[in-house]
């Protein structure tokens, strides 16, 4: 397989996008195989220490200026209600602000200590939840975008093995991603016609953290 990319080159743009030169020359297949497989790779190995939701409060809290360690009330609601529901990382975060603003300060704001008496207690959830609905946001923004370069080339966006999403589901089973030529699919529309603003917003908030595929 690394003999379909040895003439492609990668360049840094004066913007910071980055562009690739020679897909031109793989084939359909190759070119939706070197779509998926570095993007699924990385975002199946990079470590992520919380949860999309918990990330997803984080990166609100960043971009409009809050400290890390220093969640606002209506951030500390929101990590509640993920805590008491069984996000693990939600919990670890809460205790982590709990135990700074013990040391910082002696005391704890209202909501936390409710928070830190049913840990103490036992009163929160042992096991996490399990997969949300929006846990395959970044998967679903990674296919779509290789479906996007295959109809870019001509190919119809679905309707049979030959098809832009065809061609995408039978790459996906070389990392072991069990999608049909529907559910390609269906993963696209996802993303972009999202269902309600919850996903809207968190396809939004994805796409900041992986950019998009330059696959012209």
């Amino acid at each position: 397989m690394a003999g379909f990319y040895s003439g492609i080159r990668i360049e840094k743009r004066d913007d910071g996008a980055w562009k690739v030169f020679g897909l031109e020359e793989l084939t359909n297949y190759e070119l939706a195989v070197f779509a998926v497989g570095l993007p699924l790779l990385v975002a199946a190995k990079s470590p992520r220490k919380y949860s999309l939701e918990v990330h997803s409060i984080l990166l609100d809290m960043k971009s409009e200026g809050v400290p890390k360690l220093a969640p606002r009330s209506t951030d500390i609601e929101r990590l509640l209600d993920l805590a008491f529901a069984g996000d693990q990382s939600a919990r670890a975060y809460l205790k982590k602000v709990s135990a700074r603003l013990l040391v910082k300060n002696g005391q704890l704001p209202s909501e936390l200590s409710k928070f830190v008496a049913a840990e103490l207690n036992g009163q929160l959830p042992k096991k996490g939840r399990g997969r949300g609905k929006n846990q395959n946001i970044e998967r679903d923004i990674i296919i779509s975008s290789a479906v996007d370069g295959l109809v870019k080339r001509g190919l119809p966006h679905n309707g049979g093995q030959n098809s832009a999403c065809g061609v995408v589901a039978e790459a996906l089973l070389g990392f072991d991603v069990l999608l049909t030529e529907d559910g390609v699919r269906k993963a696209v529309e996802r993303v972009k016609r999202p269902e309600n603003t919850a996903l809207a917003q968190e396809v939004t908030k994805a796409l900041k953290r992986i950019g998009k595929n330059n696959l012209s």
